[in-house]
């Protein structure tokens, strides 16, 4: 409407000035009554024309500017994209029957229908605790000694509580769509947290030379760690287990293959539910997730006074729903094991 708007105000002004000029041509050359009225429309006329043609002219020369600088901004773009300083890399277009990103992502819808269809309780305790420890995390400051090692071990405590509801819904997100292998790696992350967490606040005058903020640095082994807090969980299942899974061992062939015999078996395409793999990781969550809600007043003394009555509710909850279906159970090894290192 406003460009239309604009071509008949150029049009008027191009007749205007063609009047005037045949006006000035009539009164100068004393033409008839007859020829002065055709002399004013031909030249209004042509004069409408020029300055609708003007116009045109205007907006085409400004749509070319307009063209070249975004054409300059989309190559600056793409300069900062591209490490090569090439042009934008365009998706690969697939024309055969083989495995692909869409596959996969088909694969993990269908893979979070089963597990929700067949553990919604255990989505339920992965989001409870998620919501908890973001929460908590709020409240993990103490006053402490200026010149002690106390502020040390505090700021350590409180970077891996301010990292652990991200670290458990990542768990929670791999473990729901089927992908065990890579939510056991990020389990391994949060349970040498505890573990360090535990250690540490015994040995405070060791976390500086472990972490080289003193000379000479002086590492403190997950060993020396697993063998202090809980004994004989190292050879079992940190190192036989998660560390050889950490690093590609043979454990991880159980997540994408299924073998009926050393020499048979089929490869696992894409995601896909299994029973055992899920409760496995579920079940390891919720049990090292217990240990840092048992251990949170401890590293934190002050925190139970700075939270509310509901969020103190919760927790006491939270911790009675993991003792009754996941600690307390006899014939359950792991938790056996493990509880030297969660409960007090």
């Amino acid at each position: 409407m406003i460009e239309k708007r604009w071509e008949q105000y150029f049009c008027f002004a191009g007749g205007g000035l063609g009047y005037l000029v045949s006006h000035f041509i009539s009164t100068k050359m004393e033409l008839s009554g007859a020829m002065n009225v055709f002399l004013v429309c031909c030249l209004a006329f042509i004069g409408a024309l020029i300055g609708l043609g003007a116009y045109r002219l205007i907006k085409k020369i400004e749509r070319s500017d307009s063209k070249e600088e975004e054409d300059v901004i989309r190559s600056k773009n793409v300069i900062k994209r591209s490490d090569n300083g090439g042009c934008p890399m365009k998706e690969y277009h697939w024309n055969d029957n083989l495995i692909s990103l869409n596959f996969l992502l088909h694969s993990e819808e269908q893979a979070a229908k089963d597990t929700l269809s067949f553990l919604k309780e255990d989505s339920t305790e992965f989001i409870n605790l998620v919501n908890i420890f973001f929460r908590l995390s709020y409240h993990c400051k103490e006053d402490v000694t200026p010149g002690s090692d106390e502020p040390y071990f505090l700021t350590e405590a409180n970077l891996k509580y301010l990292r652990l509801p991200y670290s458990l819904h990542a768990i929670y997100d791999l473990w729901l769509k089927g992908y065990y292998l890579e939510a056991v790696l990020i389990y391994r992350h949060i349970l040498e947290g505890i573990v360090s967490l535990r250690y540490f606040y015994s040995y405070k005058d060791k976390l500086k030379a472990h972490l080289g903020i003193v000379i000479p640095r002086k590492r403190v082994s997950f060993h020396t760690m697993f063998e202090e807090i809980v004994p004989g969980f190292y050879k079992r299942y940190y190192g036989r287990i998660f560390s050889d899974i950490a690093h590609g061992g043979p454990s991880t062939i159980q997540f994408r293959a299924k073998y009926s015999s050393p020499t048979n078996g089929d490869i696992i395409m894409g995601c896909e539910f299994n029973l055992n793999h899920s409760r496995f990781v579920s079940r390891s969550t919720m049990l090292v997730s217990y240990g840092y809600l048992n251990y949170i007043s401890v590293f934190f003394p002050s925190i139970m006074s700075k939270i509310n009555l509901v969020m103190s509710k919760r927790i006491q909850e939270m911790s009675k729903h993991i003792e009754d279906k996941y600690l307390n159970q006899p014939k359950d090894d792991f938790a056996k094991i493990i509880s030297p290192l969660i409960c007090k």
